[in-house]
């Protein structure tokens, strides 16, 4: 959910929040699998029985395995360590990544991940001039609810809930995290005098590249809606494309 808010009047703008992210958040359908090699298999049996103990879910290879993924899953089966991609400097036993920082929302009285995402709400008709702007919004990542079926169907279970200081934060696949309109930090703010129009509300996840991903192509979304005097009206996102 998303707020836009003309002084002083505040203009509700539906579903548009939550619609703007999914894009991000929805994992892409996983192509054929393809038959691991010797050393892959090694590898994957030592994750498989790691996190067994930990009473998680099997890994399994799916799609076309590059070749610098099956030389790296050859190094770390002959070697019995995990290792830097191939591509950096350095290899080391085991792998940290700081990922951000965590801060305490007073309004929402719980943690939050910093810099989770950002919003531009942009003129089309004006060379997509920005006209009001979010740089960094922090979220509590947690799984909200599942998916809309026409996304996919995926059958993980729910892990993240809490947003404690010291609790793991995260959406699990399948799931998404849903945050109302009525929440603080969940609007825009008009200028004076914005003509009545089309505009394009633009979302990007992760925008200051804390995350380490697999495709950091897909971390933003748009939803297009019309403003006439005192309403709005979503528009299909293609509007703005």
């Amino acid at each position: 959910m998303f707020r836009l808010a003309r002084r002083p009047i505040l203009r509700t703008l539906g579903a548009i929040g939550s619609i703007a992210g999914l894009a991000t958040l929805v994992a892409p359908a996983t192509p054929a699998a393809a038959a691991p090699t010797s050393a892959e298999q090694q590898l994957l049996d030592r994750l498989a029985r790691a996190r067994a103990n930990h009473g998680l879910r099997q890994y399994r290879i799916g799609g076309a395995i590059t070749a610098v993924a099956r030389e790296q899953a050859r190094r770390m089966a002959d070697t019995g360590t995990l290792h830097h991609n191939p591509r950096l400097t350095t290899d080391v036993t085991g792998w940290r990544h700081r990922a951000g920082c965590m801060l305490f929302h007073p309004k929402h009285d719980h943690w939050h991940f910093k810099a989770s995402a950002q919003y531009s709400l942009v003129d089309p008709r004006n060379g997509d001039a920005v006209v009001s702007y979010r740089r960094k919004v922090s979220f509590c990542l947690r799984d909200t609810a599942r998916v809309p079926a026409e996304y996919g169907t995926w059958t993980y279970r729910e892990v993240y809930g809490a947003c404690t200081k010291r609790s793991p934060q995260g959406i699990s696949v399948g799931w998404m995290d849903i945050y109302q309109s009525f929440l603080a930090g969940q609007r825009l703010v008009l200028p004076d005098g914005l003509a009545d129009g089309l505009y394009c509300l633009q979302t990007v996840v992760d925008p200051v590249n804390q995350l380490v991903e697999g495709n950091d192509l897909n971390n933003s979304s748009v939803a297009a809606f019309r403003i006439r005097g005192e309403t709005v009206h979503l528009r299909a996102p293609e509007r703005c494309l």
